[in-house]
């Protein structure tokens, strides 16, 4: 069951998103946009229920098993986790106080715009995927991934940390080289979030924080444009 759970995580739910990318590229209205959000929702509560049935829940905030780390690596650690939280919050800023950075993001935004909300219903659907994938990508890989890499293969504790990182970043492989090797990174911050502060629920907070800095930038897009 474990295995199967980590083909489905790994592998059906991010061709899944390709699929439904590419059906958006294809029918960009609005009503697809929001119909695509609503299955990606309904197909991520399932991905966290089925989750909890195979994981005991008390591991959501009792990680069992961390590594104590040499500080050299403790300081590495601490750097992704601070450039992180670095290019969640400045850039977000940037957009919404910099009428040149606006442009700059809103010219970016143009290659995506197939994928990403533009109206308010769309903007509203879009909220609720960031928070349930959110929750729900951290009970699959920091959670569900890591017990199974110690468990299921035996690895040390760091090693399933980058393990896990590597199939998180692996599993955004739609989104581009460069954007797999980012969501790596992030997976190793959210990763040490889990272990260092003994709950879930903080790299849940970071992560649906991630999610939705996409919904705050485009609300910052829009309304540059009507003025």
């Amino acid at each position: 069951m474990n295995h199967i759970f980590i083909l489905v995580a790994v592998f059906i739910l991010p061709f899944a998103g390709l699929l439904f990318t590419r059906y958006l590229a294809r029918d960009k209205t609005d009503k697809s946009k929001v119909r695509v959000y609503c299955l990606l929702i309904v197909l991520y509560i399932g991905a966290a229920a089925t989750t909890m049935q195979i994981r005991p829940v008390d591991e959501l905030f009792h990680p069992p098993h961390s590594f104590d780390a040499p500080l050299i690596v403790k300081s590495v650690l601490w750097s992704i986790v601070a450039y992180q939280a670095f290019m969640l919050v400045v850039p977000l800023l940037l957009t919404w106080r910099s009428p040149r950075m606006r442009a700059a993001v809103a010219k970016e935004y143009v290659g995506k715009r197939e994928t990403f909300p533009k109206t308010t219903r769309g903007l509203v659907v879009f909220s609720i995927l960031a928070f349930v994938t959110g929750i729900a990508e951290e009970m699959m890989y920091r959670w569900f991934a890591y017990q199974y890499f110690l468990a299921d293969w035996g690895l040390p504790a760091w090693v399933a940390l980058i393990a896990v990182s590597i199939l998180f970043g692996l599993a955004h492989f739609q989104q581009g080289v460069e954007r797999m090797i980012d969501t790596a990174l992030l997976g190793v911050a959210l990763s040490w979030l889990y272990l260092t502060s003994g709950s879930l629920m903080v790299p849940i907070i970071f992560h649906i924080a991630y999610n939705l800095k996409v919904v705050l930038t485009t609300i910052a897009i829009k309304k540059s444009q009507v003025h």
